[in-house]
């Protein structure tokens, strides 16, 4: 698991991040360094719940939180990325939301 190791302010909308990864979650990158998310898990406060369904429970489906339910317009198959690290399994996945028209 990666972390940051330095950071530095350039601008007010831009932070200079300096990443420290293992080879390995480099190569998940698969070379691209544009459009790059960072988060953490310590900071994973919403909670889901995982369905079971079917012939001995062989379906699983991830529940959608309310939180992040309304304006979302995605149906059928959406785009997802998954990797283990540290025996947990990380899923995320792009979900196209109407535009909040509050902001």
């Amino acid at each position: 698991m990666g972390q940051i190791v330095g950071m530095k302010t350039i601008t007010r909308e831009k932070v200079h991040v300096q990443v420290e990864m293992s080879p390995l979650e480099a190569l998940w990158l698969k070379g691209n360094l544009e459009d790059v998310y960072v988060f953490s898990k310590r900071t994973f406060e919403e909670k889901s719940r995982l369905v079971q369904r079917g012939k001995k429970e062989s379906s699983k489906y991830l529940l959608l939180p309310k939180l992040y339910r309304k304006g979302v317009v995605s149906f059928g198959d959406v785009p997802c990325q998954g990797f283990e690290s540290g025996g947990k399994l990380f899923v995320v996945y792009e979900l196209t939301c109407l535009p909040d028209l509050n902001e």
